[in-house]
């Protein structure tokens, strides 16, 4: 092997491991204190929390597997050799009706980042005071969803995880 060869298989060797690594997806609260990063890699997709400099949620794997009726296998969504997905941002600042709260109206605030990749997606919201999350998939074709993995890592902190319906 000549030393242009060398130079090609070890500039190909250096990217595959770059191309292996993590992406990460981070979105914030409105007040900035709260933090979401999710990272999509060949091994799966995980979601971690910080409030500050402090993570509150250790990188917990979250995927889902779905079945379309019309097919007899089943498919992991945002689980192993997950493609890189689309961003968009979105900022929301509104008031909700409450009819049966105490108050007439509820303050709605968050930054939101949508990830898609072909018909899945990830939802994402961060709160000043929490964070939501929804795994999503579009298909016109009726489907089951067969097991939802969420394997939150609490890292000794008081707190709560609700998945938006």
């Amino acid at each position: 092997m000549n030393i242009f060869q060398k130079s090609i298989s070890l500039f190909i060797a250096v990217m595959t491991v770059f191309a292996a690594q993590a992406k990460n997806y981070e979105v914030a609260s409105p007040s900035g204190d709260l933090r979401v990063v999710v990272s999509v890699t060949n091994s799966g997709t995980t979601l971690s929390v910080f409030a500050g400099e402090t993570e509150v949620l250790a990188p917990s794997p979250i995927s889902i597997t779905i079945k379309e009726n019309n097919e007899s296998r089943t498919k992991v969504l945002w689980g192993m050799n997950s493609k890189q997905p689309k961003v968009r941002r979105s900022f929301v600042d509104e008031m909700i009706p409450a009819p049966v709260y105490k108050r007439f109206q509820v303050k709605d605030r968050y930054n939101q980042m949508v990830l898609t990749s072909g018909k899945q997606g990830l939802v994402v919201r961060a709160y000043d005071d929490g964070i939501a999350y929804r795994l999503t998939y579009k298909s016109n074709i009726p489907y089951t969803v067969y097991n939802e993995q969420v394997d939150l890592e609490n890292r000794g902190w008081l707190c709560g995880l609700m998945t938006m319906e």
